[in-house]
């Protein structure tokens, strides 16, 4: 029994039309009977099956043998006797019967020549053979299988195509009670190639069988046929040790068959390989390098699992699923029996280990004889996807037809249900669950991308989520510094490469930081990757330019500028961010709720250290930030991302500051592509949102509701990685807040920012004076005073802070021109250095400053200098 060739056919039988292709069809095939291994063909090999599933009569027809028979009894039911002589009994015909073994009664049999054939049916017109074979499949009484070779040829090729599809459309309408079938065998090797030929074939039913692939049910099926399996390898391996002088050793015959048959390849390929090599053993195939299936060929996979760094959690869920496999299995002769559900979600950011446990799991099944390969075929979501219709399909086909009988691993998965695939990614959705169904004990899927898209993606489907079950995602969590450490340092030691004690430390600090600022897209043990060879390109060219030896260790130089700028950087200190904001003027409220906060934050790390059990609540908390302009908002809200990045809790702790227009868009979908757009660049910092009412203040098609929507999922999907600040005036905030409950359930802290008294405008603009190194007289800082308290009544929209800048920058201007003026009309080249910067009452707006009446403001003021 040829495994490739019985299951397929077995689990298909009752069909009117088999349609079948795959690099099995043109392959060689190899079997054990009477104590002698054969090399058999593809005709020899069906012809037996369709014995044993109790066909009778087997008639073969290719485009160079209209028709011919392998077997006696076939040709016998086909062609009277005359004279008491068949026409294949000839001498020249040498036919062999088989006796015992699962090919008993199957004839080998030499395919007649132009000189030695006898067989008048060999060299019929077309129209006399389809008419021929016509009435065999018509005739109820013998059972029969009637055989296409090369049917993209013979179907092609036929002088009379309306014939041809007429007669085989009769066959498609035949009644139940005729239980013949027609065997279609094409020349391609995947469903791509299959549907190619379909396209050119002028029969319509045919090509109709072809691109349904038999998934509508009804009296067809398409088969795949594909490389040798285990049993068969074996039994290749000797045929090559009987019939040539290949030294074969037995000891490792078992596991280098199961090594060639993961790797997929025909056994055809395989005899052209061992054409080349005196003998065969797992050194000449490593040599060779024709093993790629399976990574490390000596060491078992449960041991290189155990060998893993980190994933502690991973080893020990795929432990209990191994013994729950190896418990159930006892159970597999039940026919009531469940079978498990193996297909699997691997969640988690890159390099995290998730292609290599997959890789392992594959092993494991195979070794636990769950998967009779075990090999691992690697694929994107986008390679499943086509441009045109129908190609999905036939592309998602052809990748689960290479993983049968071992695991097909789907990364970033989630590109399936994304809208710009033009529905195209729900036809593989819809495809792979037909899969995942019926292959489901020959094939374990295994899908992998990033956690949250994952998780959009699973509840895409209601199909998906039950095929996935809540006990079969995994979850690949970054690993740890010190993890981080150990993977390149196995990774150096790899490489042979040793390194210094102060190499060693700078390295940790390297790592340290690279883990503090890492994101989503951090590449984890590629990164270290990269990092080793980054190493060891620096220290190559240190031994070329300086004449090093070539064994001397990695130095510090030798770490490049990318990762050495990272030895200088150090997390800030809270007490000095703290100090900076308590430097700000005024603010005293504001000042006493961030300190409130921060001294959580320490409490609840004390305590987690303290007591290890205990659950520290979530660190970072969103906030409404009200409070006319210029209060201060945007300087706090930078100063909070610092002090939450100081603490740990942000890994940058940049601010991105954002309006309206950054959000909104001005037709349906765009509004949520910016505001992620936005987001993302907020990740792991704060993203501020200034005038954040106005989101709400739209009318009609207004999109600043789809802006609110994005905001409000985002701050629920990275609560640990983002703190979203909106701001703006208190009555404004309160309405934006109340608008939406989502809004009102995550904005934990409201801060109210009061306007700045006259004592605080007037320091703000001494800070600015003094930082730029400009004098400000006592009288000059007196009606600046007045002159802002003047603003302030007169103007609706004060901007506190802001119109002092402006201010500021007007007696900037105002001193300018004026000490121009004085030298062009003084003729002074250098005026006095103090003249330079000290400004003056004249400095002052002076058409404002003139209408304001003298007030207390003067003392204060001047108290204040």
């Amino acid at each position: 029994m040829i495994e490739r060739i019985n299951r397929p056919l077995e689990q298909n039988r009752g069909k009117r039309f088999y349609i079948l292709h795959g690099i099995g069809i043109e392959d060689l095939f190899f079997a054990y009977s009477n104590s002698n291994h054969f090399e058999l063909s593809i005709e020899n090999v069906i012809l037996g099956e369709l014995k044993n599933q109790g066909y009778q009569r087997v008639i073969f027809s290719s485009p160079h043998r209209s028709v011919y028979f392998l077997d006696i009894d076939s040709e016998e039911l086909s062609w009277p006797i005359k004279n008491g002589t068949r026409p294949n009994d000839h001498p020249d015909h040498q036919m062999q019967r088989l006796n015992g073994g699962p090919l008993a009664a199957m004839m080998l049999f030499k395919p007649a020549t132009k000189e030695n054939s006898r067989t008048p049916l060999e060299s019929m017109g077309d129209v006399v053979t389809i008419r021929f074979l016509d009435t065999i499949m018509k005739e109820e009484t013998i059972r029969s299988a009637v055989i296409f070779l090369q049917a993209e040829t013979s179907l092609n090729l036929f002088e009379s195509p309306r014939i041809l599809s007429g007669l085989i459309g009769e066959w498609a309408r035949l009644p139940s009670t005729n239980k013949n079938s027609c065997y279609l065998l094409f020349s391609a090797g995947n469903l791509d190639q299959l549907t190619k030929i379909a396209n050119g074939l002028a029969v319509p039913e045919l090509r109709s069988f072809i691109m349904d692939k038999g998934d509508k049910g009804g009296n067809h099926a398409t088969i795949h046929i594909g490389s040798p399996e285990h049993e068969e390898i074996n039994h290749l391996i000797n045929y090559v040790k009987e019939t040539t002088a290949i030294q074969v050793n037995p000891d490792e015959t078992d596991k280098i068959s199961h090594w060639m048959a993961a790797e997929g390849i025909s056994a055809r390929q395989w005899l052209e390989r061992f054409s080349s090599i005196p003998k065969m053993d797992m050194e000449t195939f490593r040599k060779q390098g024709w093993i790629k299936a399976f990574q490390d060929k000596d060491v078992r996979a449960e041991e290189r699992l155990n060998s893993l760094i980190g994933l502690h959690e991973i080893k020990n869920r795929i432990r209990e699923l191994t013994s729950w496999l190896l418990v159930t299995s006892e159970r597999k002769n039940n026919p009531k029996a469940h079978i498990p559900t193996l297909h699997m979600i691997f969640t988690g950011n890159p390099g995290t280990g998730k292609t290599t446990v997959a890789r392992i799991i594959g092993e494991i099944f195979h070794d636990i004889g769950i998967l009779r390969k075990g090999h691992l075929v690697e694929a994107k979501g986008s390679d499943l996807v086509a441009e045109h219709v129908g190609g999905t399909a036939l592309k998602t086909d052809n990748l689960v037809n290479q993983a049968i009988e071992g695991v097909l691993f789907i990364d970033e998965a989630y590109v399936l249900t994304e809208s710009d695939r033009g529905g195209f990614g729900q036809e593989a959705v819809d495809t792979l669950l037909s899969h995942l169904e019926n292959d489901r004990e020959k094939l374990v899927v295994i899908l992998a991308g990033y956690p949250e898209k994952m998780r959009r993606f699973i509840h895409s489907n209601p199909g998906l989520t039950r095929r996935f079950p809540e006990d079969n995602i995994f979850y690949f969590p970054d690993y740890t510094t010190q993890e981080l450490w150990e993977i390149l340092d196995q990774i150096l030691r790899n490489m042979g490469l040793a390194y210094t004690s102060e190499t060693d430390i700078a390295l940790k600090k390297v790592i340290d930081r690279l883990h503090i600022l890492r994101d989503e897209f951090f590449g984890n043990a590629g990164e270290m990757r990269n990092l080793a060879e980054s190493l060891d390109r620096r220290r190559a060219v240190r031994i070329q330019q300086k004449g090093e030896p070539f064994d001397i260790p990695l130095s510090v130089e030798d770490i490049p500028d990318k990762y050495r700028g990272l030895l200088t950087q150090a997390l800030p200190n809270p007490d000095t961010l703290l100090s900076e904001l308590n430097g700000l003027v005024g603010l005293k409220s504001v000042k006493d709720i961030i300190r409130n906060l921060v001294e959580r934050v320490q409490y609840e790390n004390l305590r987690s250290k303290v007591d290890p059990d205990y659950n520290p609540s979530p660190g970072l908390q969103h906030m409404v930030f009200e409070g006319n302009p210029g209060t201060g908002k945007t300087t706090v809200a930078r100063l909070l991302g610092k002090i939450y990045h100081s603490l740990g809790l942000l890994k940058k702790g940049h601010l991105v500051e954002v309006a309206r227009s950054d959000l909104v868009a001005g037709y349906i979908g765009q509004s949520a592509l910016k505001s992620k757009e936005k987001i993302k660049d907020a990740l792991d910092g704060v993203l501020f949102i200034d005038e954040a009412y106005s989101l709400n203040q739209g009318y009609g098609s207004d999109f600043g509701h789809e802006a609110i929507d994005t905001l409000v999922k985002t701050m629920e999907d990275y609560r640990n990685r983002l703190i979203v600040i909106t701001a703006g005036y208190p009555e404004q905030m309160t309405e934006l807040i109340a608008s939406n409950p989502g809004l009102s359930s995550r904005f934990g802290v409201k801060v109210h920012f009061p306007d700045f008294n006259i004592l605080e405008l007037g320091e703000i603009l001494m800070n600015f004076a003094q930082r730029e190194k400009y004098l400000l007289p006592p009288e000059v800082l007196e009606g600046a005073c007045q002159y802002l308290e003047y603003l302030r009544q007169v103007e609706d929209n004060f901007g506190n802070a802001r119109s002092v800048r402006n201010l500021f920058e007007e007696m900037k201007g105002a001193l300018a021109a004026r000490i121009m003026n004085t030298i062009m009309l003084e003729g002074k080249s250098t005026p006095d250095p103090d003249e330079l910067v000290r400004f003056s009452l004249d400095d002052i707006p002076i058409l404002a400053f003139q209408r304001i009446p003298v007030s207390g403001y003067i003392h204060s003021c001047q108290s204040r200098q």
